[in-house]
């Protein structure tokens, strides 16, 4: 008898250790960052970070999404691409698993298949505590027509990605200028 009462509040505190464990990463998931970031790189994936022509990663993406974490700042995704598992391999695999880590990816910061970017970079402001001060942010993106009067209409700032090539150094450069002239 006393086995089975054991065995049976063993099994209830593995279960319940389970269920907390579960929990716990869905609270830190949804939750937001604990601080607000000074200044958040947001970047698009196609032709951006990804070059579909070449099937393969933009040459400076790495040394550009490095220089965002290294300079303090938060990173995010606004991507129209609709296959979230492609995206998630790309970043974590052939960019930086350190950087794109799973819990990110699973947050709101990671915005997919959002025609309508307003919502997206609206929901990682959100998440980043950052709704109040949007010139805060910049959005890293090629589709200058389709994109930029989304990042107007959020106030985050604009950065145009070369779709050939995709982002480089000198886009960070720039963005760095912005951020510096428009984020107290």
């Amino acid at each position: 008898m006393v086995t089975r009462t054991l065995r049976s509040c063993c099994c209830r505190l593995s279960l319940f250790d389970s269920l907390a464990r579960v929990f716990l990463v869905v609270v830190l998931a949804f939750s937001g960052s604990d601080a607000s970031p000074d200044r958040l790189c947001i970047s698009d994936f196609d032709e951006t970070l990804w070059i579909r022509a070449t099937n393969s990663v933009a040459e400076e993406a790495r040394r550009v999404v490095r220089a965002c974490v290294r300079s303090g700042y938060e990173i995010a995704i606004a991507t129209v691409n609709p296959f979230p598992l492609h995206v998630r391999r790309v970043l974590q695999e052939e960019i930086s698993e350190r950087w794109f880590t799973t819990e990110l990816l699973v947050s709101p910061a990671f915005q997919f298949g959002r025609r309508n970017k307003t919502v997206a970079m609206n929901n990682i402001l959100r998440y980043y505590g950052m709704l109040d001060r949007p010139e805060c942010a910049v959005l890293f993106d090629d589709n200058k027509l389709a994109n930029k009067p989304h990042a107007d209409a959020t106030g985050v700032l604009w950065v145009h990605v070369d779709e050939r090539i995709g982002i480089t150094m000198d886009d960070f450069d720039q963005a760095e200028r912005k951020l510096d002239r428009f984020c107290p």
